[in-house]
């Protein structure tokens, strides 16, 4: 029997459970909030019968203090350190009488506090993480334009070059002239001379002529990669490729060799050359929705094809999840 549908689904499953933990972790804390509030409601009756109790001992253990002071009783039957000592015995016998009657509106209570404590705690660890990785993007990316502009051998005109990089067009199908002999291209592909880079033009399923279509698909695609591989903690290139619907075809031969893993240190990551999160160039300046959308059209506008990069860390990561190349 093949268990691998199901074990996708499982996937599938506990990704998504994990990508909405807070949100899970606020509900439940809500839903056991309110429970916790009826339980209590429900069971303050039995709490004002025990306080009823304990009231009623303490004025028998006055009253008969008040009758060995007036000499009703004699002071050898009842002393102060056995009044001392009813009393503290009441007030623990009560104690323990309330414990039991609000035992389950405590455990709700608690469970109630984990749950909006947890969501609080991965919220604040994603939110500082986020902080840092971008920072340090930023960072290092203005450190290296600044290098590149300042070093003689390159210039702006250089640091030009790459942002735009190099395209090739290579035939795929070709016939010959009858008449002059000469090949004449049918068809051609574009290849970057970049590594790791994509094209996605009309030959993609999802490619649409309008320009912001593209961008809203290309986005969501992005944040899909980038929720997968936080969750999981790395992702191959052939796995990135494959989630942004290209075909088999498009894969390399060091797709799964290659890829983006997660490293909690920042100074691990920068040593192994990842950055950390997953980006296919489409917001190199990491703006806003609204700003990434305005920047992609002026870059774009009717553009028939538009060059993808993929930022896969600079080492290999197949030996370091303990995954084989398959």
């Amino acid at each position: 029997m093949n268990f691998a549908p199901v074990t996708r689904l499982l996937g599938k499953v506990g990704l998504g459970i994990r990508s909405h933990s807070p949100a899970i972790l606020m509900i439940a804390g809500g839903v056991t909030f309110i429970t916790t509030i009826v339980s209590a409601c429900k069971d303050t009756p039995k709490a004002v019968k025990v306080l009823e109790q304990h009231n009623e001992e303490l004025a028998a253990i006055k009253e008969a203090e008040a009758k060995v002071k007036s000499g009703e009783l004699p002071i050898t039957a009842f002393n102060k350190a056995d009044a001392r000592n009813d009393i503290v015995a009441c007030y623990i016998r009560t104690g323990g009488k309330l414990v039991k009657t609000y035992w389950k509106t405590i455990l709700l209570g608690g469970v109630s506090l984990a749950c909006f404590g947890g969501a609080a705690h991965i919220l604040t660890e994603r939110v500082a993480s986020a902080t840092a990785l971008a920072g340090t993007y930023l960072k290092d990316k203005v450190s290296l334009e600044n290098a590149i502009i300042n070093d003689p051998t390159m210039g702006p005109e250089k640091l030009e070059q790459l942002r735009k990089g190099q395209i090739e067009h290579v035939p795929i199908e070709t016939h010959e002239d009858p008449e002059t002999g000469e090949t004449v291209v049918d068809k051609e592909k574009l290849v970057s001379m970049e590594a790791h880079t994509l094209f996605f033009d009309e030959s993609h399923p999802r490619f649409q002529k309008d320009v912001r279509e593209n961008f809203k698909y290309l986005w969501s695609k992005e944040n899909y990669l980038n929720h997968v591989f936080f969750h999981r903690g790395w992702i191959f290139k052939n796995q990135e490729i494959d989630l942004l619907g290209f075909p088999e075809t498009e894969q390399t031969q060091d797709g799964f060799d290659v890829g983006n893993k997660f490293y909690k240190d920042p100074k691990e990551a920068q040593r192994h050359g990842a950055d950390n999160f997953v980006s296919i160039g489409i917001n190199p300046l990491h703006l806003p929705y609204d700003e990434a959308l305005a920047w992609f059209v002026a870059k774009h506008g009717e553009d028939p094809v538009i060059m993808l990069k993929l930022n896969v860390d600079r080492d290999q990561i197949k030996d370091k999840i303990g995954r084989k190349k398959s």
